[in-house]
């Protein structure tokens, strides 16, 4: 099996907010309805082979009443594509979503029906226990420009009173748009160029910084200068954790044309008491990291640990990530046990535009 940990390191700044003037906005993660989103997952197998234990649910809902179940207006259709934590697709599938419906679906029922095979490529070992990882890309494939779904994320261990709740950013049809809001980097290099423009706005900070410019009165579309993400740590005591969920779009090598396993991403870890440590990380395509086990000794001076991180991936590379925070002392009571989570806060600007992190 794989190991879903990677090591971190990293430091902090203020974390800068998007303002509600940016809502709808292509380039910018909000909560504004679209047409494709990517998450992950993390699955017991447990849950997998007897229906109980921890999962991850999707809830997802149409919002533009699309679709009238006739051949002249059929029904929304959903398509999920499953993959590693590696970038590698073992499955996809597809269903229907009709008019202002909202799903709820448990992706352990998702995994069950896969092949053997497809399954042992998603095993993975989290807290010592077989659990199944990765991440699903799932676009609306029946009105791809009507942007019409929204998305939330659930991670559920309900049998210890553990469940915790967060937005899924969707992305909005962004054909006309700029290519710095629709393209990515594909490969390694420091000069490597993003790929061609796609249909759909990118989580990149080249897209966050050009829609930004645009709302502000830019007259010069242009990618960032710099990108930052915000991880947020809270250990409340000793049994508590943080876990950041940082999923990045997939870099091939330069010089082989291979997949990228791990990207350096630089950065810093600051605590509550503004003491700092620098440090970097390899992130994968999908990575799972346990804040605790990470940041210095230096930094935890006594509970509550509490901090945030400054990380600064490259402009144009996308990621997207969650802050996971709970305390899971093994007993089955809500009282003892609690959980929450949210999206990690990005922020990019232009050269000679807005306030960007010194520290």
């Amino acid at each position: 099996m794989k190991t879903i940990f990677s090591a971190l390191s990293v430091m902090v700044i203020l974390v800068l907010g998007i303002g509600p003037a940016l809502a709808g906005a292509p380039g910018v993660r909000d909560l504004s309805p679209g047409s494709e989103f990517v998450c992950y997952f993390l699955v017991s197998k447990e849950r997998v082979d007897t229906g109980a234990g921890p999962s991850t649910l999707y809830k997802i809902s149409e919002v533009k009443g699309q679709g009238e179940g006739t051949e002249t207006s059929p029904w929304s259709r959903l398509s999920y594509n499953f993959y590693t934590i590696d970038s590698v697709l073992v499955y996809d599938c597809q269903e229907q979503i009709t008019h202002w419906a909202t799903h709820l679906r448990d992706i352990g029922k998702f995994i069950a029906e896969m092949s053997e095979q497809a399954r042992a490529s998603l095993a993975v070992t989290f807290e010592d226990e077989p659990y199944y990882a990765g991440y699903i890309v799932v676009s609306e494939v029946q009105y791809p420009a009507v942007d019409n779904i929204i998305a939330d994320v659930y991670q559920c261990d309900l049998s210890r009173g553990l469940a915790a709740a967060s937005n899924i950013p969707v992305k909005q049809y962004a054909v006309g748009l700029p290519s710095q809001i629709r393209a990515v980097r594909t490969d390694n290099s420091e000069t490597g160029s993003p790929s061609a423009a796609t249909s759909f706005e990118r989580w990149t900070g080249d897209a966050l910084a050009c829609a930004t410019n645009r709302i502000w009165g830019g007259t010069v579309d242009s990618g960032a200068a710099w990108f930052a993400v915000y991880p947020r740590y809270l250990i409340n005591d000793a049994s508590g954790k943080t876990y950041w969920i940082i999923w990045r779009s997939s870099v091939k090598s330069a010089s082989t044309g291979g997949l990228l396993q791990g990207i350096a991403v630089g950065g810093w870890v600051i605590n509550g008491d503004e003491d700092y440590r620098s440090m970097g990380i390899q992130l994968r395509e999908m990575s799972i990291i346990d804040a605790g086990a990470n940041i210095p000794n230096g930094l935890k001076v006594s509970y509550p640990y509490i901090g945030v991180v400054n990380l600064t991936p490259y402009t144009d590379m996308e990621v997207l990530g969650w802050n996971w925070e709970l305390a899971n002392n093994g007993a089955a009571t809500g009282t003892l046990n609690w959980a929450g989570m949210s999206l990690m806060a990005v922020d990019a600007g232009i050269t000679g535009s807005g306030y960007y992190p010194s520290h």
